[in-house]
């Protein structure tokens, strides 16, 4: 079903879903964001600005589109926060593979090419990027994201606030830990703990990391 929808977010990230959002019907209503664009498209107004630009669109949807983990967690919890009422909606692209219905959560991100297999579950305010592959009994947490050309093997599991490198691979029967990285074109052969960056073929542990730390 398609909505007007307000994007959160106005960098690079943005303007991909704003292109998927509008590829599967919906109507970019507006994009707001506390700093200028620097892709182009044209910033309505704050985040804070959102009761307003909602009570103008009613039935309006909203997607955080901001790539970074911690700071999409810390958006939702402040929109929730000041509009109850909000309604989150998950912006899947016509070209995406999502094998069973309901497998992807409200506010999460399914980019073009990527895969969603038979059993497999995308948490909410997810991000999957172009051609990311979550395969068969896995699954992507809250928050997590996987980046463009990433891939699981079957039953591997990405907890909470975790992001898998663009390119990379997760063996089948991982498990990456809440707030864990793992670097691009690595290789996960085994579980990865909590709040730790990995990198390498095979990965190997590099540092400690705070789940707030940047990564991108």
């Amino acid at each position: 079903m398609s909505h007007d929808l307000i994007i959160i977010g106005a960098a690079g990230h943005a303007a991909v879903v704003a292109q998927a959002a509008e590829a599967s019907g919906h109507r970019v209503a507006a994009f707001l964001a506390d700093a200028p664009s620097r892709v182009g498209l044209e910033v309505a107004g704050p985040v804070a600005a959102l009761p307003q630009f909602l009570a103008r669109h009613p039935g309006a949807r909203v997607i955080i589109a901001i790539g970074d983990n911690a700071t999409r967690r810390r958006l939702a919890g402040a929109i929730r926060e000041a509009s109850p009422d909000c309604r989150f909606v998950a912006v899947i692209h016509p070209s995406a593979v999502i094998c069973e219905p309901g497998a992807v959560a409200q506010g999460a991100f399914v980019g073009a090419g990527a895969v969603v297999g038979v059993g497999a579950r995308v948490g909410e305010f997810a991000i999957m990027n172009t051609r990311a592959c979550l395969t068969h009994h896995g699954s992507l947490g809250a928050f997590a994201s996987m980046g463009p050309c990433s891939a699981t093997g079957g039953d591997a599991h990405i907890d909470e606030g975790a992001h898998i490198g663009m390119g990379a691979m997760v063996h089948h029967g991982v498990r990456i830990g809440a707030h864990a990285i793992l670097g691009s074109l690595s290789l996960a052969n085994r579980d990865i703990p909590a709040d730790q960056v990995w990198i390498g073929n095979p990965a190997r542990l590099s540092k400690e990391r705070q789940p707030g730390d940047s990564y991108l």
